[in-house]
């Protein structure tokens, strides 16, 4: 191979780490996103069964669960509870972000040998 193709060779693969390199910054602002504010991503389902895990609540012969009973009644209380309840789950329990950590990872990898065969 003569200088001139390995020279379009290394361009080439500089063009590509570029390319992963914005594709890892933007994952990585994705990461952030999630990691400022849970609450996007978490369901309110998970929020509402920890509500009712204790049972109904009956009331004047009615049976209603407790989740129904705080949104309707006081709905700050509900929305205050499910954002600290969005702050107890474990990022890597969020699909979203563990998703992005994966791909993130092989993003990281794909860098690697890239830098590597420019080393080379």
């Amino acid at each position: 191979m003569c200088k001139l193709e390995e020279f379009e060779q290394w361009e080439g693969e500089g063009e590509v780490i570029v390319d992963i390199k914005k594709e890892i910054k933007a994952i990585k602002n994705q990461l952030n996103k999630i990691e400022m504010d849970k609450s996007q991503f978490v369901s309110e389902e998970g929020y509402c069964e920890l509500l009712d895990d204790e049972g109904p609540v009956t009331v004047a012969g009615c049976t209603f669960g407790a989740s129904r009973i705080l949104k309707t009644m006081d709905p700050i209380a509900y929305r205050c509870g499910f954002l600290d309840y969005a702050d107890s789950i474990e990022l890597e329990n969020i699909p979203e972000y563990a998703d992005l950590c994966e791909q993130l990872e092989e993003l990281d990898a794909e860098l690697e040998l890239l830098k590597e065969d420019l080393e080379e």
